[in-house]
């Protein structure tokens, strides 16, 4: 068992009344959580286009707080935050915030389509064909 919180549909606890609301970027309230939430490694790593490998939600999170500010309030960047503490709170899986930091990451690759390619059903015959 991975020390990697879960998905559950259990609501996380409320904060004391004494303690202060923290807003992070995205103006969602967040609670105070610890460092091993943080440390979940991904499935696979995620490439940067700076040659770095985010393996951890704090390595991609870091990642995250180093860009400027224009770049961090673009709504990717804002949808990847918001997944990546969904899923250091344990509300959502970590496959969320892989694609959730992938998009940003990805959104100036354009997608090629290769009419060379053909479907793979070319190759094959149904049998009421045969």
């Amino acid at each position: 068992m991975s020390a990697c919180p879960i998905w559950s549909r259990d609501l996380p606890a409320k904060p004391a009344a004494d303690a202060a609301p923290m807003f992070g970027p995205i103006g969602i309230r967040l609670k105070r959580m610890p460092d091993k939430e943080w440390k979940c490694a991904f499935d696979n790593p995620i490439p940067s286009p700076s040659g770095l490998q985010l393996v951890t939600l704090k390595e991609a999170d870091d990642y995250i707080m180093k860009l400027s500010k224009i770049d961090q309030s673009h709504k990717e960047w804002q949808d990847a935050i918001e997944a990546l503490i969904l899923a250091a709170e344990g509300r959502r899986p970590l496959m969320r915030a892989r694609i959730g930091m992938l998009r940003p990451l990805n959104r100036h690759v354009e997608r090629v389509f290769d009419p060379e390619r053909k479907p793979h059903w070319d190759k094959q015959k149904l049998a009421r064909d045969r």
